[in-house]
């Protein structure tokens, strides 16, 4: 009688966790998440030679970019 009891309850308690770790759906990203981009600069060795610098912030500039995302460009002049 013990031993049936045990069985059932330790069946019982398999069911519950395996049932518990089923996978759920991943969460979709909200539309109304936004998102930062922040760059930050030193453009002494960058601009001097090539103008790297600035190239790069007018390829960042010039690009698309939805209403939820913000750029923000920080320059260092030594």
């Amino acid at each position: 009688m013990k031993k049936t009891v045990y069985l059932v309850l330790l069946i019982i308690f398999v069911v519950v966790v395996l049932v518990a770790c089923q996978p759920t759906q991943p969460q979709q990203p909200q539309n109304d998440d936004s998102y930062a981009l922040f760059m930050y600069m030193s453009g002494s060795d960058l601009e001097s030679s090539s103008g790297a610098a600035s190239s790069v912030i007018e390829s960042i500039l010039s690009t698309t970019y939805s209403n939820n995302v913000k750029v923000f460009i920080m320059q260092a002049v030594l």
